[in-house]
């Protein structure tokens, strides 16, 4: 309810989310969910179209020309079962992450995801600022190389568990819209 109450943001990922097939999931399980806004959605449809273009296809006009797998699987990505507010989640410093590690969590999908508060510093003191979390995908254990999404908006509670609104700016549905482009032309796209 909380993401069609915002068109603004989410007209897109409300699409998304019924197309994956997951909507019960939203609806009826408690979850923490990291909410991607419509523009990285955009953002990774656009490259995807791209490359597609680039293959020799004509333009993909629409999200339902994308199988509900893709959808499902880079959607799960974002939940968490269970309710995790901010004050739930352990502290991450990437300056200093054997001492704070933030957590590993396993998402909806069965992927690893870390999930921390970075503490900021103020006039000077470490740890004391403002604190905002930063969810990653963890995509090479061996290299322990996470891609970071930090959150704009925390702590939104519709009936059934907790979002975290990813920033716009700087996130790519999927983690890379390279990964998402890879798997929708994977699983094919239908023209």
């Amino acid at each position: 309810q909380y993401l069609e109450s915002r068109p603004d943001y989410f007209k897109d990922l409300v699409e998304v989310i019924r197309l994956s097939g997951m909507e019960d999931v939203f609806e009826n399980e408690e979850i923490t969910f990291f909410a991607p806004t419509d523009w990285s959605i955009r953002g990774s449809f656009n490259y995807l179209n791209r490359v597609w273009y680039r293959m020799g296809h004509d333009s993909i006009k629409s999200f339902n020309q994308i199988k509900p797998e893709v959808w499902r699987e880079m959607l799960s990505m974002y939940i968490v079962k269970d309710k995790y507010l901010l004050k739930d989640i352990p502290q991450i410093d990437t300056t200093a992450i054997a001492a704070y590690p933030g957590q590993t969590f396993i998402t909806y999908g069965g992927l690893p995801m870390n999930v921390g508060v970075v503490y900021g510093d103020a006039n000077g003191v470490k740890y004391v600022g403002p604190r905002q979390i930063l969810y990653s995908y963890i995509y090479d254990i061996t290299v322990s190389d996470l891609k970071n999404a930090y959150v704009a908006t925390s702590d939104i509670q519709p009936k059934n568990g907790v979002v975290h609104v990813l920033r716009m700016t700087d996130h790519d549905f999927g983690f890379d819209r390279r990964l998402f482009a890879l798997k929708a032309i994977e699983e094919g796209i239908d023209e």
